[in-house]
């Protein structure tokens, strides 16, 4: 049954309207609009080694907005990629046991809840 006390209201099909009708058919319903926020650079990144751990930590300005950052380990010239993506972090720090005494690249990029890439912070490692 539908409570028109309510203001709920029968389901109907316009042009104009399709949205709002159906809305109003489920009394209290609500709906989030999706987001095109791009999250901000990480900033202020610190890296420190301890035996063969490396531990980096960052600041953000919108971690609020922020679902999880990526973390990249790359070579001078290399792009990042799910190939050479290390982890998925969502606090300000990232733990990885290092196996060689190479230079590489590491790239924290920020990501969106709705699938939206922030500008990366990418930093030179070197050993």
């Amino acid at each position: 049954s539908i409570n028109f006390d309510e203001g709920a209201q029968i389901y109907e099909v316009t042009k104009e309207k399709l949205f709002s009708s159906w809305q109003k058919r489920d009394t209290n319903s609500t709906y989030d609009l999706i987001s095109d926020y791009i999250p901000a650079q990480p900033i202020n990144c610190n890296a420190t080694l301890n035996g063969n751990k490396l531990t980096l930590t960052w600041e953000s300005s919108d971690k609020d907005k922020v679902w999880h950052y990526n973390i990249y380990k790359v070579k001078e010239n290399e792009s990042a990629s799910y190939l050479n993506m290390i982890g998925q972090v969502k606090d300000l720090g990232f733990e990885y046991l290092l196996d060689d005494n190479e230079t590489y690249y590491y790239i924290i990029q920020p990501e969106s809840n709705e699938g939206i890439y922030g500008k990366a912070l990418k930093i030179k490692i070197s050993l």
